[in-house]
């Protein structure tokens, strides 16, 4: 009697009685696989198709964008020809315009052809690689080109337009009633994307940036109930803002799938009528239970260490659970809380480091900076700005480590005095000697560029460039690294104050980036670490740090640890 007490108390035994008694048929579970899979082979063909766009439109933007480069090239080389009128010796450039086009047209399969409307003589010029092209074709095309409008406007469009009977998508630059482009036949263009033999029925479109579309390889397939344009898996924005789709006839349809999964969907009906049953004993054994036990947690998560569950659970298990969050309350009220403080800390000082980094007026600044570059239209400066304002930004807000190597660290300095060279240029230098066999030992991040940075926004003079050098060496058990500037220096309070590890105030606030590296520099190093400054007005700055090369060893091997590369 006891036993059968037991077993009756037992969760397992009274799951196991409800699945035994009110299970939901098997068929049931075999109809939620079976939906599973038809939705994973949807999705699946979705992805394939929407690979196949991608790559598409890939090699189409790269197309186009090298054709409207050459429109740009042609209209400034060959401005007379493209633009102007027949007079003097436009004639020949003409000729020469069109044997340059017409080699252009044969060595380029993605253009059909190259047309010139000249508002000023009223002539039409189409060149063509007549081994591709009928003339015939080319022709009938010319003919419908006056009834285009290209010319019409200023600037780049990109109309899809009927000419000789065929659709063609033209890239086009018109300026002062003349125009110029290529013309690129839609039916080509999309037959290999068309081209199937899985029996799938696909409509390919092209839709403006207004949504309207431009064109549909099969209109009535395309155009559907209306609704294309939410269903249709559509490619990124070319340079003309206009997007490439697909619509595929019956992808999420289920007429194809076979007779017997709607008669097990049938089956999976009458087992509804089982799902209130389990829902009121999971209720009252399972549900319930679990609220009681979410409410202590938050209860002790909201401080409320004196919180107990006073009500008795109906099965042992939830009872063992019960007891054994009422005992962690206890014992988080008797326990220390010092090593919370110490991760709240550590984690407020990384939060500090990290805000001190990711400024805003870094970004501003560099986002001004880019700006007057650009007016400058200094391309290699803007080039080098910007590559190393990418890596400066991927260095600090990569995922969160506590420490990095030498190496990175001090690519990440590089990255940071390439962006102020550009930005304050002739007005200082820097040279660092490290050994290389010092690359792999660990740091803390930001450590040695937080110093970096101040010798540069602190020591900058107006008058003469100053010289900013970095030595890291290794004395036996000891990491020695100094910062040292000929710039603008300190007095001789701040420097006693930056001794003593007080946060500086003045005009502009307070200034906690050291305070907070020393901070770091303790907590991770203990009171062996030392940080040290020297400085005099108009005499430089110097900078000296005193690591324990033990601890730095033993932080690298918790890294690797972590990460699973020891």
């Amino acid at each position: 009697m006891k036993l059968l007490k037991r077993a009756y108390r037992s969760l397992e035994m009274r799951l196991y009685l409800v699945l035994l008694l009110l299970v939901i048929p098997i068929n049931c579970f075999t109809v939620i696989l079976s939906q599973q899979v038809v939705q994973d082979y949807q999705d699946k063909l979705e992805r394939s198709y929407q690979h196949e766009l991608d790559i598409f439109f890939a090699q189409t933007d790269s197309q186009l964008e090298s054709l409207q480069n050459t429109i740009l090239t042609y209209s400034s080389s060959r401005w007379s020809a493209v633009f102007g009128a027949f007079t003097g010796d436009t004639s020949l450039k003409t000729n020469q315009f069109f044997s340059e086009m017409n080699a252009f047209c044969s060595a380029n399969s993605f253009v059909d052809c190259a047309y010139l409307l000249q508002g000023s003589t009223g002539r039409k010029l189409v060149i063509y690689d007549s081994a591709a092209q009928t003339r015939e074709e080319m022709l009938a095309v010319r003919a419908d080109l006056e009834d285009a409008a290209l010319a019409e406007g200023y600037g780049f469009s990109y109309p899809v337009i009927t000419l000789g009977g065929a659709a063609y998508w033209a890239v086009n630059f018109s300026y002062r009633g003349s125009a110029y482009g290529f013309l690129i036949r839609m039916d080509r263009l999309l037959e290999d994307m068309l081209d199937r033999t899985d029996g799938v029925r696909l409509a390919a479109v092209l839709m403006e940036e207004d949504g309207e579309m431009a064109y549909a390889s099969d209109p009535q397939l395309a155009a559907g109930d209306g609704k294309w344009a939410e269903t249709a898996l559509l490619s990124a924005p070319l340079p003309s803002g206009q997007r490439f789709g697909i619509v595929v006839d019956g992808l999420y349809s289920s007429a194809s799938l076979p007779l017997y999964y709607y008669f097990v969907m049938l089956l999976s009906v009458f087992s509804l009528a089982a799902i209130p049953l389990i829902w009121l004993l999971i209720r009252r054994e399972v549900t319930r239970p679990v609220h009681l036990m979410e409410e202590a947690l938050r209860q002790i998560g909201s401080d409320n260490l004196d919180y107990r569950i006073t009500q008795r659970a109906t099965t042992d298990q939830f009872q063992y659970l019960f007891d054994s969050c009422n005992n962690m309350a206890r014992d988080l009220r008797e326990l220390t809380i010092e090593n919370y403080e110490k991760e709240l800390a550590r984690l407020n000082l990384e939060r500090n480091s990290l805000l001190l980094q990711v400024s805003p007026h870094m970004l501003l600044n560099s986002l001004s900076m880019i700006y007057s570059l650009s007016l400058s239209r200094n391309d290699a400066a803007i080039q080098s700005f910007t590559r190393n304002l990418m890596q400066y930004f991927r260095y600090v807000l990569r995922e969160n480590r506590e420490f990095v190597t030498l190496e990175e660290e001090l690519r990440f300095v590089e990255s940071y005095l390439e962006i102020q060279k550009i930005r304050y240029p002739g007005r200082f230098t820097y040279v660092y000697k490290m050994e290389d066999e010092l690359k792999q030992i660990t740091i803390l991040p930001f450590l040695i560029e937080n110093f970096i940075e101040n010798a540069v926004k602190y020591g900058l003079t107006p008058d003469r460039p100053i010289e900013i050098i970095l030595n890291i060496r290794l004395d036996g058990d000891r990491l020695l690294i100094s910062v040292v500037d000929t710039g603008n220096g300190m007095d001789r309070e701040r420097v006693e104050a930056l001794n003593s590890g007080e946060v500086i105030e003045d005009k502009a606030g307070r200034h906690i980036g050291i305070w907070n590296c020393r901070q770091r520099i303790r907590m991770y190093f203990g009171e062996t670490a030392d940080l040290h400054f020297s400085s005099e007005p108009g005499g430089g700055t110097q900078v000296w740090m005193d690591l324990p090369y033990q601890k730095l060893e033993e932080n690298r091997r918790l890294a690797g640890l972590k990460e699973g590369i020891v």
